[in-house]
């Protein structure tokens, strides 16, 4: 595998590989076998990274310029979702992201027709502490700040919690 694929990679299941071989129009790009490196399909991605997916035929890439991230089906070589939000995956035919204000979506991955299912998951609480540590003037270090979340409201719950 290693002459084969000299860029970017990503498991399509435990027996094949999706790979990117720089290369004029990236035609050398493909799916392998694994671990002999047969060359299956070829795939002219010419991205700069490339991420598995739980399952099935698709993978993800932050390569995709006004996106977070995007699927990509191999079988057809294109892209077929994006999202705004970093947070994507697929199972079992089913595509779940983050939406911008931190619900999630639900929806079959080639049946545009499918009902969207969408749900807004409830805050976890965090747990009492088992540790603590502060910093050697005493004052609160961001090192050692147990958890973050990206909105900003939960991040002052904690620290009021903490002061």
């Amino acid at each position: 595998m290693k002459g084969t694929i000299t860029g970017p990679y990503a498991f399509l299941g435990n027996d094949k590989i999706v790979g990117v071989v720089p290369s004029p129009d990236f035609k050398d790009s493909g799916v392998f076998s694994f671990p002999d490196g047969k060359r299956l399909q070829a795939v002219p991605f010419g991205l700069n990274d490339l991420e598995s997916v739980s399952s099935g035929n698709y993978v993800m890439s932050q390569s995709l310029s006004d996106y977070a991230v995007g699927l990509a089906d191999v079988s057809v070589g294109k892209f077929i979702a994006a999202s705004k939000t970093p947070s994507m995956d697929v199972w079992n035919g089913w595509l779940l992201n983050e939406n911008a204000d931190g619900s999630i979506l639900l929806r079959k991955v080639v049946d545009d027709k499918t009902s969207h299912f969408s749900a807004t998951l409830p805050l976890s609480p965090l747990g009492s502490a088992l540790r603590s540590a502060g910093s050697a003037d005493g004052r609160l270090s961001w090192r050692y700040l147990p958890a973050c979340s990206r909105h900003p409201s939960h991040l002052s719950r904690l620290l009021q919690r903490l002061l």
